[in-house]
């Protein structure tokens, strides 16, 4: 309960428990000082209508004693005196902050899965076109041609290849392809993406390869390996614009019980570590815990769906491994992917 002119005359125990304020320390404070410390636009016109008609209700963002931002389901009701003139207000708040979170994530969800049936009608339709193609460059392959126009020809192919696989493993994402295990040589992999990123990266950026010898191999999906070095070494090249060095390592390393003890979700054991860094412009502080997130880009191209980082996380869990980031702002980026050895029969 407030007077007219805002100072906070009653604080039930729900206000205490909602806000973490107690009732002495609320009352006789101006709701609006303590409960909407960041933002008062609009007050006037809730207080208008609750002039006018008596009552306001609606949905406020709010501050609690923590400086947590939760949002209420608010409803005002002016109280008069026995001669009919306005002397306070009732406000009674209900909190939905976490209603309206799983609004958002099933939004969220719904987004992805109508991307998701058009990103599948396209690649039907991308898959026929780039077949096509494929047989008309290798019917050319065939020709008398001069070396350069072959081994141009050639690059031109391999990345058609790529194209039709990519877009395949996009259909399985969609389902409507088995997901195909095998057994997996890392190196293969590294080697095979580190080549298509060559052909797609400018002179500016050098691309160095740095794999040690006698790697486990990886129960997993090619495809979706490869995806993930492609999307991370994109994401790498967007980042240094004025040109610099992308790093791949990869080397076997044993995680003990120590080693994994910060997550639950991490088994001790043998993996392949995958090193992904580049010496670009770095993630900034705010976006970094969220880098993950499908749709966050901070890229300003109309063409960027930001969804390269959240594809690299569902590949990475898909192969039940795990990732870490390290960033500095103007000192570069480095993704460490784990990814679980292979069992092995002794």
């Amino acid at each position: 309960m407030c007077d007219l002119g805002g100072r906070i005359c009653f604080w039930n125990k729900g206000a205490e428990c909602l806000y973490g304020w107690r009732a002495d320390e609320a009352t006789g404070e101006n709701v609006y000082d303590l409960l909407f410390p960041r933002e008062l636009q609009g007050i006037e016109e809730k207080e208008r209508v609750l002039a006018e008609t008596g009552e306001w209700a609606g949905e406020l963002l709010q501050v609690t004693k923590t400086q947590t931002t939760i949002v209420v389901e608010s409803r005002w009701k002016l109280w008069r005196n026995e001669s009919g003139n306005p002397k306070s207000f009732l406000i009674i708040n209900k909190d939905i902050t976490q209603r309206r979170k799983l609004e958002g994530e099933l939004l969220r969800a719904q987004r992805i899965e109508t991307a998701g049936r058009l990103a599948t009608s396209i690649a039907h339709d991308l898959n026929n076109v780039l077949s096509a193609l494929l047989i008309s460059m290798r019917a050319l392959s065939q020709e008398q041609i001069d070396p350069a126009r072959r081994d141009a020809l050639g690059v031109s192919e391999l990345c058609v290849v790529q194209a039709a696989q990519l877009i395949t493993q996009l259909l399985t994402l969609s389902k409507e392809f088995d997901q195909e295990t095998q057994s997996i040589d890392p190196s293969h992999v590294i080697w095979k993406a580190a080549k298509i990123l060559r052909s797609a990266f400018p002179q500016s950026i050098t691309i160095d390869v740095a794999v040690r010898p006698h790697l486990y191999s990886i129960a997993g999906n090619t495809t979706q390996l490869c995806q993930l070095l492609l999307n991370l070494g994109m994401n790498a090249r967007d980042a240094m614009p004025g040109g610099g060095t992308l790093m791949i390592e990869a080397s076997n390393v044993v995680l003990d019980k120590s080693a994994t003890c910060s997550s639950l979700e991490v088994v001790p054991g043998e993996y392949v570590l995958l090193s992904i860094a580049d010496t670009g412009d770095g993630i900034p502080a705010d976006i970094a815990p969220r880098i993950f997130e499908p749709f966050l880009t901070t890229k300003n191209e109309s063409g960027n769906t930001g969804l390269g980082l959240f594809a690299v996380a569902e590949i990475v869990k898909n192969h039940k491994g795990f990732i870490n980031l390290s960033t500095e702002p103007k000192r570069g980026t480095r993704f460490l992917v784990y990814l679980p050895a292979e069992k092995r029969s002794d």
